[in-house]
C-alpha cells in the first residue's frame, strides 16, 4: 500500500494529527469489563456577561460509577459551583473498547448564573479509549462545557 493510504487511514482511525510508525490502527483499545470504574469529570459553568467573564471553571468530580456487561453508566454530579453558580447534572453513555458515546444534561442555580440554563441540554458526548482509559467530551460547542474520563478498574 503507498504510504499516504497508510497513513491516510491511520488518521481516519485514530484521529491521529500526523503520521507515526508509533500509532497504528490495531491498537488495542480499553477492555470493558462490568464493575466499579473510577471518573474525573470536569465543567465550565456559563456566567452572565459582561460585564465578566462569560465562564468559571470550579474543582473536578471525583468518584465511581458501575459499568454494565453492556458498557452502560450512568454519572451524576452536583454541586459544581464557582462564582456563586452550582452546576448539577446526569452524564449517561456507553463504553466499547474503542470509544464512549451518550449525553448529559445540565442544569445551573446560583445568584451569579447567566439567566439561560444550559444549552444543549441534553448535549452529545463522545470520546475515544485507549487500553489505559478513555477521554470524552460534548460533540457540540454550546453554553457550557462536560468533559471526563473514565478508568478502568
Amino acid at each position: 500500500m503507498p504510504l499516504f493510504k497508510r497513513c491516510r487511514a491511520l488518521v481516519l482511525v485514530t484521529f491521529a494529527t500526523a503520521c507515526s510508525n508509533t500509532v497504528s490502527p490495531t491498537q488495542p483499545g480499553v477492555t470493558v469489563t462490568a464493575g466499579t470504574w473510577n471518573y474525573v469529570l470536569s465543567v465550565q459553568v456559563p456566567l452572565p456577561n459582561p460585564p465578566g467573564p462569560s465562564s468559571c471553571v470550579p474543582p473536578n468530580a471525583t468518584g465511581t460509577t458501575v459499568v454494565s456487561s453492556s458498557g452502560a453508566f450512568t454519572i451524576p454530579f452536583a454541586g459544581l459551583t464557582c462564582s456563586n453558580c452550582a452546576m448539577g447534572g446526569t452524564v449517561t453513555g456507553t463504553v466499547v473498547p474503542t470509544g464512549v458515546s451518550g449525553s448529559v444534561t445540565a442544569s445551573i442555580t446560583g445568584g451569579g448564573c447567566s439567566v439561560q440554563q444550559p444549552t444543549p441540554s441534553p448535549g452529545a458526548m463522545s470520546g475515544a479509549c485507549t487500553s489505559t482509559g478513555c477521554s470524552v467530551g460534548l460533540t457540540t460547542i454550546g453554553s457550557y462545557v462536560v468533559s471526563y474520563t473514565l478508568t478502568p478498574p
